[in-house]
């Protein structure tokens, strides 16, 4: 296995050694209780970045200070009334991690860490409650040690500055992109083996990659939030892309490439060539202005479904074409240092699966209060306080992955070896320190290459417990007195706190990908449901249209990633929600059509169409292979029959058509392309002078 070590993994290393070691020195020189926690606490903060260390160590702080309150108001109270005290830990617990998992942003480590910290705390504090505030103060006071030792060093000694990692996402995101979008326009007919599907699964991983970078850039100080800004519009930009992309591979599949024009076809190729070499400015101009020109001309042409075809292709590719521009615009200012943007990046729209949130809050509930259980009928001293506590600990770390049970076993992997580890140290080593120069001499090169394995993908999370962990359970204080019991029956519950966390998740919480998936596109098609259903004004409409459309690719690119698919790579068909996606901002048009118009015949006609696919819709979120009657579809042609003239006059048509595309996938290379072979003016068409 190549480590891939580079000169900043080494950095990392020395610099998270270094702020350790000053904690542990700081810890020692004033005596304080416990220095492992400042120790481990400098492992838990210490991030490749020096702005990600320095937020992660700002909400650890804040989480801890809330977490001894509570613990400080509950144990007192409580401390007569086992099994109250365990309730009200265990819903404290519960109700930290349900709203920690509200936010996808830095602060939500906060909330979680302000619920285990409480059992930290808590729990050991059980046996002696009149000394909880010295635990308390105690354990805050390591923290912050911590935090302030590990914010310094990274800050002082080499920072590393994470918008150069940011900056480096966004331009294999807009190559990647840009590739796809060139492999898109050849069509299916072109991509015989899929060759585009893992680039899109590769585009879709990048929105939320980007997101957990781009979120610590605010903590860079002034250029930070500068940079986080224009960040935020060019992420805002390219999420369009992908759902772009896929509507104009559906319409250049639908059309076939022997019919598109030639006009379109020199088009596609000045595209194309952006995967290559970047457009520049006058580039970007020249297609506006030749797809400007196209949309004209066929606005002035009759409403056929071929006609209303190309018009809704150029439409697409005119949208495209905007975003590309756009975020060539806002990448060549993040490049040249110039931050100064009057324009506000649309509001983001957080989808949270509120489900599996209430499901990993009972998970925690139910875990503490069976290893509670456990502990109270066992009747195990104080050292099996460590069994709720990693119960607490293992349900929050692990509740925003799909299945968390091979993390899990990592862990437990970890904390086993961690164990044996200490036992050496605390059996052969440390009794024999009676310096802290000898002291550093025996864990300094064993934090190190700890350090370094951190920064290793394949090893980061193993690596970064088995410090954790060393650092904790070592025990490190000016009297150092070796206790092997101790140390087991230490280990011992806490392996067990972990073990039994991982059979409640398991029975619990365990969930595939695929499946989450599935939970997803049922919040879409929910979504969709009740915001087609709602009274929208017409003043609100695009502001609604906004929302809409953001909260719908938020879905997406949770879902796509989770559906790559091993063998079935078929571009584009791993889920409806792209078409649901386009389905929804068509009748969100129609809607807006429905506001607008003064016909009342039309109002009645487009309404009945409006329920018929709600109803479709409602019958899919029940039964998710469920297809739309062919009455839908008849309705559709009859009513885009009724109302004649060019294409600029008759803005229901396009609208019908959208939706009528939108509504199956199976359906569009069947009926909707036999219309267009049907169309006796086809030929006449096809350059339109």
């Amino acid at each position: 296995m190549k480590l891939g070590l580079t000169k900043n993994s080494w950095l990392f290393a020395i610099k998270t050694t270094i702020a350790a070691m000053l904690a542990l020195y700081i810890s020692l020189a004033f005596d304080l209780t416990n220095p492992s926690w400042a120790v481990a606490t400098v492992f838990i903060a210490s991030q490749p970045f020096s702005s990600s260390t320095f937020s992660k160590g700002l909400y650890r702080i804040i989480g801890t200070f809330c977490g001894a309150l509570v613990a400080l108001f509950l144990v007192p109270n409580l401390v007569q009334t086992p099994i109250i005290l365990c309730l009200a830990f265990s819903l404290w617990v519960a109700l930290c991690l349900y709203v920690s998992l509200q936010d996808r942003s830095p602060r939500s480590y906060m909330f979680m860490l302000a619920g285990y910290t409480a059992t930290i705390i808590g729990f050991p504090s059980v046996m002696a409650p009149d000394v909880i505030f010295t635990t308390a103060t105690d354990r805050f006071q390591e923290i912050l040690l911590g935090v302030v030792s590990s914010a310094l060093v990274h800050r002082v000694l080499f920072p590393n500055n994470i918008f150069n990692a940011v900056k480096a996402t966004i331009d294999k995101w807009i190559n990647d992109a840009y590739q796809l979008i060139g492999m898109s326009l050849n069509g299916r007919e072109n991509n015989p083996e899929g060759k585009g599907y893992d680039l899109l699964h590769n585009v879709a991983n990048y929105p939320m990659n980007l997101e957990r970078l781009a979120d610590h850039l605010v903590y860079d100080g002034r250029r930070g939030r500068q940079q986080a800004a224009v960040v935020e519009n060019i992420q805002s930009s390219m999420r369009q892309i992908v759902p772009l992309v896929d509507s104009i591979f559906l319409r250049i599949n639908l059309l076939g490439e022997e019919n598109i024009p030639q006009e379109l076809k020199g088009i596609f190729n000045k595209l194309k060539k952006s995967s290559e070499i970047e457009l520049n400015q006058n580039e970007f101009h020249q297609i506006k202005t030749e797809l400007n020109a196209l949309k004209k001309q066929y606005s002035n042409l009759q409403t056929t479904q071929f006609n209303i075809s190309i018009y809704a292709l150029i439409i697409r590719l005119i949208e495209l074409t905007h975003f590309m521009h756009k975020v060539q615009i806002l990448h060549e200012n993040l490049t040249n240092d110039q931050y100064k943007s009057n324009e506000k990046a649309p509001k983001k729209h957080y989808f949270v699966d509120q489900k599996l949130a209430l499901l990993s809050a009972l998970t925690v509930f139910c875990t503490i209060m069976v290893t509670c259980l456990l502990w109270i009928f066992c009747g195990w001293d104080s050292t099996a306080s460590s069994m709720p506590m990693m119960a607490a600990i293992s349900c929050s770390l692990f509740a925003t992955f799909d299945s968390a049970l091979p993390p899990l076993k990592m862990f437990i992997n970890a904390t086993v070896v961690s164990i044996l580890i200490v036992l050496f140290y605390a059996v052969m080593v440390l009794p024999s320190i009676n310096s802290y120069e000898m002291l550093l001499l025996v864990i300094v090169p064993l934090f190190i290459a700890l350090a370094l394995f951190m920064t290793v993908p394949n090893t980061a999370f193993i690596s970064m417990i088995l410090a954790i962990n060393l650092a904790s359970l070592m025990g490190l204080k000016n009297e150092y007195h070796s206790d092997f019991l101790f140390t087991i029956n230490s280990g011992l519950t806490t392996v067990l706190g972990i073990g039994i966390a991982f059979f409640m998740i398991y029975a619990m919480r365990s969930k595939k990908p695929i499946w989450v998936a599935s939970q997803i596109e049922k919040y879409a098609l929910r979504d969709i449901i009740n915001t087609i259903k709602r009274d929208i004004s017409a003043k609100k409409y695009w502001k609604e249209r906004e929302s809409f459309i953001n909260r719908m690719l938020d879905k997406t690119y949770q879902l796509l990633p989770r559906v790559k698919h091993p063998t079935k790579k078929k571009l584009y068909e791993d889920t409806h929600l792209l078409n649901d996606i386009r389905l929804g901002i068509n009748l969100l048009d129609l809607k807006q059509y429905l506001l607008q118009s003064k016909n009342q015949t039309q109002k009645v006609q487009v309404q009945r169409l409006l329920g018929n696919i709600i109803d479709y819709l409602e019958l899919k979120l029940a039964h998710k292979n469920s297809m739309p009657r062919e009455q839908i579809f008849r309705y559709i042609d009859e009513l885009m029959s009724q109302y004649q003239g060019t294409i600029a006059e008759n803005e229901l048509n396009i609208v019908l058509y959208n939706i009528k595309i939108s509504l199956h996938p199976d359906y569009i290379f069947t009926t909707v392309k036999n219309d267009f072979d049907q169309e006796d003016d086809l030929n006449s068409q096809l350059s339109p002078t």
